[in-house]
């Protein structure tokens, strides 16, 4: 079964998003074992602060990307897909059982130290989503692009 990780920054806070990401972790546990690691926020003091937020979120994530795995960041200047072109490319990357770990980092960005350490970047829109919004969506296209991989009828 494919290994599936998501690194994010920070809680999820309201009920509802915590409600939806157990929905679409629940749906895509049929497909893959996923893994949700939360490393805490650093808050932003000055914005003057927002390299040095940057970096420590940055290290604790680097501390949690275990070895041997293909590392998705999310980024608002990453490539965007369509749904079935972004099932088509966790398709070729899961095709030899890497696992993936995608990375969505805190509201400053990402360091370029953790964009180094990519496979890949990805945006999911040029829309500009709060991160327990980002993680929602990125958990229901992962389910998403796992339907349409099977021809099942969620996606039209």
């Amino acid at each position: 079964m494919q290994r599936i990780t998501l690194i994010t920054v920070g809680s999820l806070k309201e009920s509802y998003w915590k409600e939806a990401q157990e929905e679409y972790l629940k749906r895509l546990s049929a497909f893959a074992r996923v893994e949700v690691i939360v490393v805490p926020e650093v808050p932003l003091r000055s914005p003057g602060d927002r390299e040095a937020v940057q970096h420590e979120e940055a290290k604790r994530i680097l501390e949690r990307i275990g070895e041997g795995t293909r590392v998705i960041a999310l980024d608002e200047h990453g490539k965007q897909e369509s749904s079935i072109a972004f099932a088509k490319t966790i398709t070729r990357w899961t095709q030899h059982g890497e696992p993936l770990t995608f990375i969505l980092g805190g509201p400053t960005g990402l360091h370029p130290d953790l964009r180094q350490r990519t496979s890949a970047m990805m945006a999911l829109s040029q829309l500009t989503f709060t991160h327990q919004m980002a993680r929602v969506i990125l958990l229901e296209q992962l389910y998403r692009s796992y339907m349409i991989t099977r021809g099942q009828a969620y996606h039209y």
